[in-house]
Parts: structure tokens; C-alpha cells; sequence
């Protein structure tokens, strides 16, 4: 594919960031709540409340063992006192992002393994968000939007463009295959989107620099639990001990990303490696009963 065909592609993606369909007003909401500091939890239950949808999602949601809990919690200020507000500000994030996937899962395939890949991813970096001190919570969201821009290429491409790009006739990553027919790639696309949903800044460098967090000019942290958390979703599908673990795990032992996460309080080696993999593990047992509840 030539450049300026690449580029003529490259703009029609980037216009399809304002048609691709916005988030539900109350995930709005619930991000201004919760990133005020002022903010209660009479505020986000009034907004929560207001839709009967996300209210039941995350009565139910609360109520799975996942939390540690069953049939206790019985109404969204319950649920605010049990989970607080930041981990409720996670499940209506969960759940607005299952609706989206959902609305085009029927037309476009692929995105069922790639709603996987990010729930999955998602829960990876809420665990290893919490083993480095970090904010688990938005951590779980970063990794929940990792890959969003693949959803936006998704809903613009048609199937046979999008098996051109993703399929496994090319032993490239996924982000290479990108700029070769794009000329962009999904995190730019993904950067893009959430800046357009005016995401913060730190979620905003998550989704741009999963693939390269060495090189996000600030918040790194937050590239950086979504890169590993990304990999051991991966590995969850692969495995660890074989030849295509071991390539996935080998950046983390070197540098960059090594020093990285030895300079934010998480030396690496091959054991403590796999010993945070197996407790991410942990989180995965318990994933697809908690997709299931999503289905509201």
C-alpha cells in the first residue's frame, strides 16, 4: 500500500473518533463524582440511580463472590459503602464498555475475543496496580480501555479489511500490522477516542503508550501496569512455559521495561514474575462469572 493511500485512510479513521457511538451520559457523570474530591456517596448514588440498567448491573455485581460477597448488598448506596466509590466507578465503566462491544459483536468478528483480551487485561492491572501501590481502580479502567482504538478500527473497517490487518499470515504484532495498512495504529486511534470522552491524562497515556511506556511523557506508571497486564492476558491464552510465554516475558526482564519497574518499586526476575502471574491468575478463575453478570 502506498503512503498517500495510507494517509487518505489514516484521516477517514481518525474522522470515524467523532461518529464511533459515545459512552452513556451517566459514565460522564460518574467520572466528574468521583474525580471531584469533594464529591459523596449520596452524588454518585443519585447519578447511578437515575438508570435502572446500571443500577441493577451493579447490584448484581456487588452481590458476586468476585467482591466477597453474596446476596448482601441490596441497593446502590449499599453497594457505595460495601465497594466504594472507586471500585463502583469501575463497574459502571465495565459495564458501559460491555454494552459497546455488545452492540457490534453480532456484525464484526473478533470483537468477543477482544472483549476477553480487555476484561481480562483489566483485572491484571487492577492486581498488579495494587502490588505497586498504585490506584487499582483506575488501573482496572486503563487496562478495561487498553485497547479501544482496535474497537474504533473495528467499527469502521469491514471484515475482510480487519482480517487483512489482524490476520496470522504476517509475524508482526498487531500494532506494526497497523501502520503498515493504516498508517496509524490502535493506540493512536484509541488516544484519540478517550481524549475526545475526556478521559484524564493518565488513562489517556495508558491507552497511547501500552505498547511503549518508556515513552509516555508523564504517568507512566500507568502505560506500564497495562503493558504487563496485557501480556499475562496473553499468557493466560498461551501459557507461560512454552516457547511463545517465554518470548511474551522476556521484555520484562530487560531493559527498559526492567528498569522501569525496578525505578516504580517492582524489580522483575523470572520468579517474581511468575509469582505475580499466579496471583493475576487468581483474578482470571473468577472473570467469566463476573462477565456473565454484565449480561443485564
Amino acid at each position: 500500500m502506498t503512503d498517500s493511500s495510507k494517509k487518505k485512510i489514516a484521516i477517514q479513521l481518525i474522522g470515524q473518533v467523532n461518529e464511533f457511538p459515545p459512552l452513556p451520559n451517566v459514565v460522564s457523570r460518574v467520572l466528574q463524582v468521583t474525580a471531584d474530591p469533594e464529591s459523596d456517596f449520596e452524588a454518585l448514588a443519585r447519578i447511578v440511580e437515575a438508570d435502572i440498567g446500571f443500577a441493577t448491573a451493579i447490584v448484581k455485581l456487588a452481590n458476586s463472590p468476585f467482591f466477597g460477597r453474596s446476596r448482601q448488598v441490596s441497593s446502590i448506596s449499599h453497594a457505595l459503602a460495601v465497594l466504594g466509590m472507586d471500585e463502583v466507578r469501575s463497574l459502571v465503566l465495565a459495564k458501559a464498555m460491555f454494552d459497546t462491544f455488545s452492540r457490534f459483536r453480532d456484525k464484526k468478528e473478533g470483537l468477543n475475543s477482544l472483549w476477553k483480551h480487555s476484561f481480562y487485561s483489566a483485572l491484571a492491572a487492577q492486581v498488579i496496580g495494587a502490588k505497586m501501590g498504585g490506584d487499582a481502580s483506575a488501573l482496572f479502567v486503563a487496562g478495561l480501555i487498553h485497547d479501544i482504538g482496535k474497537l474504533v478500527i473495528f467499527f469502521s473497517l469491514s471484515n475482510e479489511s480487519v482480517q487483512k490487518i489482524y490476520g496470522k499470515s504476517e509475524k508482526l504484532d498487531d500494532s506494526k500490522k497497523e501502520i503498515a495498512f493504516l498508517g496509524l495504529n490502535h493506540e493512536d486511534m484509541g488516544r484519540l477516542l478517550v481524549k475526545s470522552w475526556l478521559f484524564p491524562d493518565c488513562l489517556q497515556l495508558a491507552v497511547g503508550y501500552h505498547h511503549s511506556p518508556e515513552s509516555a511523557p508523564s504517568h507512566q506508571l500507568y502505560p506500564l501496569v497495562v503493558r504487563l497486564a496485557d501480556t499475562f492476558a496473553l499468557l493466560n491464552v498461551v501459557g507461560m512455559e512454552g516457547e511463545e510465554g517465554a518470548a511474551l516475558c522476556l521484555p520484562f526482564l530487560d531493559p527498559p521495561l526492567a528498569d522501569l519497574f525496578a525505578a516504580h518499586g517492582l524489580p522483575l526476575n523470572a520468579v517474581t514474575l511468575k509469582e505475580l502471574y499466579q496471583d493475576v491468575q487468581k483474578a482470571f478463575e473468577q472473570a467469566d462469572d463476573l462477565v456473565s453478570l454484565l449480561y443485564v
